[in-house]
C-alpha cells in the first residue's frame, strides 16, 4: 500500500536524517525559485488563522531501513528522491535564522540541534556532490565560503542561497522585530505530502506520476526516473539490481558533471533523442517527445536502458566541453550549431580529422551568425540534417562531411558577411562577437610574430563582461585633446563604434584610460602585452583616417580568415 501523509515541516524533520543520492541532480535552485518561496512565506504570515497552511511540495523518500543512533536517540535515514531543492532551501533558511538569534538561547539551541545532531557528526540533510563541504560547513558553523573559492555551479547556487536566505531573515527581523513568528510559521504552517517507500521501483513510479504533467521538473530528471522505473517493472529482480547499480554509477557521474556547469537538462535530452531517432527531421525534438521516444525505445530491452543512459552521459560530456570553453561563446549560442558540434565530437573519425572538422564548423558558424548576424532561424534544417547524417554514418569520411559543411557555408558569401561590419556600429549588440573576432585576430598576430598568445590576459577577458574589455581608442566623450579628430556634424556619432576604433584591453583598464590623450593612451597600451595594440601605438595620431585604414585592414583579414 502506498500511503501518502500530510505533514507539517516540524513533523517531517522529526527524528529523520535525509540524504540526497549521488545519482540525483545537485542543488540547482536559483534566485527566482527562492524568491517565490520567500513570497509564499511572506503571504502566509498575513493570515492570523493558525489553521491556515501553505502547501509547499511533495517529498518522496526511499527507506532502505537504515538508522543512526546517538545515545538513546535513533534517527531514520531516508534517501530524498523528489523535493530535495525545496527541502534544502528550507533547511538553509532555518540555519540563517539560527545565525540571527541573539537573545532566545533556548530556541537557538533547539534549532541548531535539529540541524546538527548532538555528536556533531550527523547533519539533518546531507546533499550530494558537496566535495568541498560547502553545505555541511554552513550547517555546522554558519561559514560562508569566499566567492573566489567557489569551484562549481552547484557551489555558487549554494552560496547564493546562503546569502539570500540571510537577507530574507534580516528583512523579516526589521519588519516583525522578532524571529519566533518566522520559526512558528515554518514549523507549523508549511505542509508537505510525504511518501516513504521501501521499494526503489515504486519510488520511480511515484516520481513519474507526480511529475509527468507539466510541473517544474527538468525533463532529464523525469527521463532518468522513467528509465530506472522500467528496470524494476519489466525485468526480474536479480537483473534489475545488477543493472540499477550500473545506472546509479552513470547518473552519479552525469550529475556530478552538471553540478560544475549550468547545462540545461532538457537540451541534453533533446539532442540525444534528435540524433538517435529514426524519423527524418529538420528540427530538434521537443523535451516531451524525447522523453516518450526513449520510453518506447527502452521498454523491451534493459540493455537499451544502459546504452541510453551512457548516450545521455556522452551528450552531457560534449555539451559540458562546449559550455566550458569561454572562447567559443560566440559560436555556441545557437542551439543547432551546438548539436552539429556534438555530432562531430562523437563522429567515428581520427582525431586530426575531427580537429579539422571542428575548425571548419567554428569558422562557418561565426561567419553566418557572427559576421553575417543571422538569427537563430537560419540554417536550422541544414545543421540538424548534417548532424544526423554524421551520427548515422551516412557521411563517413572527413571529406564527405567537409563537402556538406562547405555547401552550407557557401550559401552565405563572405563578401556579403563583411558588409555587416563595415562602417557601422560594431559595439552595441555585438559585444561577445567582437571579443571572439579580436581573439582570432590576436591569435594570427601572435603566430606571425612567433610568440605565444597571453593565456593569462585572455582568461581574464573571457571571464568578464565584454563591456569591461572593449576599448574605444577615440573616446566616446570629447575632451580637449580629442577635439577635431573626427570632423563634421556627425563625425563622433558616425565613427565612434566602428570596428576600426575598437580594441580589447584587460578587464577594467578601459575605464581607467577612457578620455586620456592619444599620447597617454599609447604609453599605457604598450604595457598590456597584447599584439593587436602594437599597430595602434605605433601610429603618430588617431583620427578618422586612422579608423578608416584600420577598418580596411581588419575587413581584409576577416575575408581571408572566414572566406
Amino acid at each position: 500500500m502506498i500511503e501518502p501523509k500530510y505533514q507539517i515541516l516540524a513533523d517531517l524533520l522529526e527524528r529523520r536524517l535525509f540524504r540526497v543520492p549521488n545519482y540525483q541532480r545537485p542543488y540547482s535552485w536559483e534566485t527566482k525559485q527562492r524568491t517565490d518561496l520567500f513570497s509564499d512565506i511572506e503571504s502566509l504570515s498575513h493570515y492570523s488563522n493558525p489553521d491556515r497552511h501553505h502547501f509547499m511540495a511533495t517529498v518522496v523518500c526511499l527507506d532502505r531501513k537504515k538508522t543512526e543512533a546517538i545515545g538513546a536517540d535513533e534517527y531514520k535515514t531516508l534517501e530524498v528522491v523528489d523535493g530535495q531543492q525545496r527541502l534544502t532551501t528550507l533547511i538553509i533558511l532555518i540555519k540563517a535564522i539560527t545565525k540571527k538569534i541573539k537573545r532566545d538561547k533556548k530556541l537557538k539551541a533547539e534549532l541548531d540541534g535539529l540541524l546538527v545532531k548532538a555528536d556533531k557528526r550527523l547533519i539533518l540533510l546531507q546533499i550530494n556532490h558537496d566535495d568541498n563541504e560547502v553545505f555541511s560547513k554552513y550547517l555546522k558553523h554558519g561559514h560562508l565560503p569566499a566567492p573566489d573559492k567557489i569551484k562549481t555551479q552547484a557551489e555558487l547556487n549554494l552560496l547564493n542561497a546562503f546569502n539570500e536566505c540571510e537577507y530574507f531573515v534580516d528583512e523579516w527581523l526589521k519588519r516583525k522585530k522578532d524571529l519566533v513568528s518566522l520559526v512558528k510559521l515554518l514549523r507549523h504552517r508549511l505542509g508537505f505530502v510525504f511518501y516513504t517507500l521501501e521499494e526503489e521501483g515504486i519510488v520511480y513510479t511515484i516520481f513519474n506520476a507526480l511529475n509527468s504533467r507539466g510541473l517544474d521538473v527538468d525533463w532529464l530528471d523525469k527521463t532518468k526516473s522513467m528509465l530506472m522505473g522500467i528496470v524494476f517493472e519489466k525485468f526480474k529482480k536479480d537483473a534489475s539490481r545488477e543493472h540499477l547499480e550500473t545506472l546509479h554509477g552513470i547518473w552519479t557521474a552525469t550529475y556530478k558533471m552538471l553540478g560544475k556547469k549550468t547545462i540545461p537538462g532538457q537540451e541534453i535530452l533533446r539532442f540525444a533523442a534528435t540524433l538517435k531517432h529514426d524519423k527524418e527531421t529538420s528540427k530538434t525534438l521537443s523535451a516531451e517527445d524525447s522523453y516518450y521516444f526513449f520510453q518506447a525505445y527502452c521498454s523491451t530491452d534493459y540493455k537499451k536502458i544502459i546504452e541510453t543512459c551512457e548516450w545521455l552521459h556522452n551528450i552531457a560530456e560534449h555539451l559540458n566541453s562546449l559550455y566550458a570553453n569561454s572562447r567559443l561563446s560566440a559560436v555556441t549560442d545557437i542551439a543547432h550549431a551546438r548539436l552539429l558540434a556534438i555530432a562531430i565530437l562523437q563522429a567515428k573519425v581520427s582525431e586530426p580529422d575531427r580537429k579539422e572538422l571542428l575548425d571548419f564548423w567554428e569558422k562557418m558558424t561565426f561567419k553566418i551568425f557572427g559576421l553575417y548576424r543571422r538569427d537563430a532561424r537560419t540554417g536550422v534544417g541544414d545543421y540538424i540534417r548534417l548532424a544526423r547524417d554524421i551520427h548515422r554514418q551516412t557521411l563517413k569520411t572527413k571529406d564527405e562531411i567537409l563537402a556538406k559543411m562547405k555547401k552550407i557555408s557557401d550559401s552565405q558569401p563572405i563578401d556579403d558577411a563583411v558588409k555587416e561590419i563595415t562602417n557601422i556600429d560594431c559595439y552595441n549588440g555585438w559585444e561577445n562577437d567582437l571579443k571572439y573576432f579580436f581573439y582570432r585576430y590576436e591569435e594570427d598576430l601572435c603566430d606571425e610574430a612567433k610568440r605565444d598568445i597571453s593565456k593569462e590576459v585572455w582568461a581574464q577577458i573571457w571571464s568578464k563582461s565584454a563591456f569591461t574589455s572593449i576599448e574605444h581608442i577615440h573616446p566616446q566623450t570629447l575632451s580637449a585633446s580629442w577635439k577635431g579628430k573626427l570632423p563634421g556634424k556627425n563625425g563622433l556619432r558616425n565613427n565612434i563604434h566602428r570596428i576600426g576604433n575598437l580594441v580589447l584591453l584587460p578587464p577594467n583598464e578601459n575605464s581607467k584610460i577612457g578620455q586620456k590623450s592619444f599620447i597617454e593612451k599609447k604609453k599605457q597600451y604598450q604595457t598590456y602585452g597584447l599584439q593587436m595594440l602594437k599597430e595602434i601605438y605605433e601610429r603618430p595620431d588617431w583620427d578618422k583616417k586612422a579608423i578608416d585604414e584600420r577598418e580596411t585592414h581588419l575587413i581584409a583579414w576577416a575575408k581571408k580568415t572566414w572566406g
